[in-house]
């Protein structure tokens, strides 16, 4: 964390802004996907009224234009491409932390050990 500080100071302020609000906006696009991949999801384990949404599907919608018009106009300007290479970087690396590390843990991935040195 150390390495990554130091070469974040060598970054100008408005790309590092730019880049954490690309990182937020590429997150609520993923949670806009799994809100509505499970609801699309029917198991018979879990009850139907489980996972409730007013006006459902449309806030979820709503926010997936809302969001991709925001990504689009950001590619579309050269100076957010920086930004957006940050961000992709991301999500990138997270989606490697994901399916590289987390599924050797087996089923206490999430859980925390409170014997690690």
């Amino acid at each position: 964390m150390g390495v990554l500080s130091g070469l974040a100071c060598l970054i100008p302020m408005t790309v590092l802004v730019n880049a954490t609000g690309s990182t937020v906006v590429t997150g609520f696009a993923f949670i806009a996907l799994a809100a509505i991949a499970v609801r699309r999801q029917r198991r018979d384990d879990r009850p139907a009224d489980l996972y409730r949404m007013p006006w459902w599907p449309l806030p979820a919608l709503v926010a997936l234009v809302v969001i991709a018009s925001v990504l689009i106009l950001g590619v579309l300007d050269p100076t957010q491409w920086v930004s957006l290479s940050i961000a992709g970087g991301i999500v990138v690396v997270g989606y490697a932390y994901n399916f590289a590390y987390l599924p050797s843990r087996g089923i206490d991935r999430f859980l925390l050990d409170a014997d690690a040195e």
